[in-house]
């Protein structure tokens, strides 16, 4: 198998590929993907793999000398894929069966972009100090009393400025500031630098709640088999619980290879291909068929229906004026 992980050689070898791939990623998650297309095509993937911001600068710079030889982009973030879409950079995707099981929001209706795994941000807490049914929604957790019990990362982070935009696409700018300042408000110590230092927190009793992405606690739990912190999803009565993810795009300036992206699509919404990628990772399938093989699929979303996600459109969410008034409630409210 040809997965190139150096951009390096990245042009010596785009000349040998029939699908050329910028992710943020590691090209590793995607060996079942690319072991399907090839055998069902006899055709080759280029996997480079390379950060977000280094890719912005890559795609701006070569579109503006004449064309990027890639023809797809993996991205982990609501808002590094829309920001490509706001650029005007993508193209739709070629429709394949396994978009009609992607949850709701999940994918773009133009189909410049579909995920493939997802996250929730979720709730966690100091079992036997707080119990599981006291932890409620986003809202609550500004109520007055949690006020000296919640810990927050850095407001900077996407996963905490996609979260407040969903709070503004849905409830209103107002209700969002409401809810933010509730959240400094009731701080129980200093900003966290990032989700597992948050786990850190509750874990030492530090806080008894926090916000983070599941798979933090995922991973932690399999690091650290005594830690002795529990998660809820929260909202599960009021709309679900706020998710982000990873999602896959088609460049508007690669050649054109309908095709071959086609088959490339269907090898990676392959139940194979999410799970392997959903498990490297802890995240759940974008599939309302596809369950993770990992212990994280018994905490939902198709074990008992009990795991409701948020359903807004990731493309709202990530829209340029929702992001910057979520920036500026978080700067108003001390978060940033």
């Amino acid at each position: 198998m040809r997965i190139l992980l150096s951009a390096l050689m990245l042009f010596c070898q785009f000349g040998f590929a029939d699908i050329n791939i910028y992710s943020d990623r590691d090209a590793s998650w995607f060996e079942s993907a690319v072991e399907q297309f090839r055998a069902e095509t006899g055709e080759n993937v280029i996997i480079v793999g390379i950060s977000h911001k280094e890719m912005i600068q890559r795609l701006v710079t070569e579109v503006s000398e004449g064309g990027t030889p890639a023809d797809l982009v993996i991205s982990k973030d609501l808002l590094y894929f829309t920001e490509l879409k706001r650029r005007g950079m993508l193209t739709s995707l070629p429709e394949v069966p396994a978009f009609a099981e992607i949850p709701q929001g999940m994918i773009s209706e133009d189909r410049s972009w579909a995920a493939f795994t997802y996250r929730a941000r979720a709730a966690i807490f100091k079992p036997g100090i707080v119990e599981a049914r006291q932890l409620i929604s986003y809202q609550d957790l500004a109520d007055e009393k949690w006020k000296g019990k919640l810990c927050l990362r850095q407001g900077s982070s996407f996963y905490n400025i996609a979260l407040v935009s969903s709070l503004i696409v849905q409830y209103g700018k107002e209700e969002a500031n409401r809810i933010v300042e509730g959240w400094v408000a009731n701080l129980a110590a200093p900003i966290q630098p990032n989700d597992r230092a948050v786990i850190a927190a509750v874990d030492e009793g530090k806080c008894q709640v926090g916000i983070i992405n599941h798979y933090y606690l995922a991973q932690q739990m399999v690091k650290f088999p005594e830690l002795s912190v529990e998660f809820r999803f929260l909202n599960q009565g009021e709309g679900g619980v706020h998710t982000n993810g990873t999602a896959i795009m088609k460049i508007n300036q690669s050649d054109n290879k309908t095709a071959q992206v086609e088959a490339f699509l269907k090898a990676l919404y392959s139940e194979a291909s999410l799970k392997e990628i959903s498990a490297a990772h802890y995240d759940f399938p974008a599939s309302t068929t596809v369950n993770s093989d990992t212990f994280v699929g018994q905490w939902g979303p198709n074990k008992d229906g009990e795991f409701l996600v948020q359903g807004l459109s990731w493309d709202e969410i990530g829209a340029g004026q929702n992001r910057a008034d979520a920036v500026a409630i978080m700067t108003d409210a001390g978060w940033l």
